[in-house]
């Protein structure tokens, strides 16, 4: 689906004798808006493999045209007719199975940069976008450190490369040598969850790969 598309939605599940959830109303005073979201992923951390959350992504915003109802069939029988929306706005094709839901308030964008109170210390669990293992200057990260650990939009964190192994190539045995981690720039947390947070890459020297510290 894309812009200018009219697609059918449902919120209630059941048959029609027994439906759960709330249904999509129409308000006939108020144009309703609603956001579409693709599935949620998983985000884990590179530590431990624990689930810290999900995270999804807007790919597009409909109107609500007319809301759920339940209606009698030919037949006679209840059936439910579902909500009928028109796509508005779309970042990438709108798919079957997309969630909606309700637009979510804007957050104040004024940020001071500081650094941390604390020590604090973590690792990006994720590059967000279209780029899946790094991210360049300007791109965000997501960290796997969140208001539960102390951490605030515009606090201001280093980034560094993680540990890598190479072979010494120069000595006839081979040896696995074990490189440091290095400083590679500076990120900005511009939005916390309690587990997770989102950063701004503000200056590298490298490419900020998942994983690094």
């Amino acid at each position: 689906l894309a812009r200018g598309d009219r697609a059918y939605a449902r919120s209630q599940y059941g048959p029609a004798a027994a439906l759960s959830g709330d249904a999509l109303e129409a308000d006939a005073r108020q144009q309703q808006r609603l956001t579409i979201y693709r599935h949620a992923q998983p985000l884990r951390d590179p530590d431990t493999g624990e689930l810290l959350g999900y995270e999804t992504y807007a790919v597009g915003r409909a109107t609500l045209v007319r809301g759920e109802r339940v209606a009698e069939d030919r037949d006679g029988t209840a059936a439910l007719v579902p909500a009928t929306i028109d796509i508005v706005h779309a970042r990438e094709e709108v798919r079957i199975g997309d969630r909606l839901l309700q637009p979510t308030t804007e957050e104040s964008r004024t940020y001071v940069p500081h650094a941390p109170g604390t020590v604090l210390t973590g690792r990006i669990v994720k590059v967000h976008g279209d780029a899946v293992q790094m991210a360049g200057q300007n791109q965000i990260v997501v960290l796997n450190r969140g208001a539960a650990d102390g951490l605030q939009p515009g606090h201001v964190l280093a980034l560094f490369k993680g540990r890598t192994r190479v072979v010494d190539r120069t000595d006839e045995r081979q040896p696995d040598l074990l490189l440091p981690a290095e400083r590679n720039g500076v990120m900005m947390v511009f939005r916390t969850f309690e587990r997770v947070s989102y950063a701004l890459v503000l200056h590298i020297t490298d490419a900020v790969r998942v994983g690094d510290h």
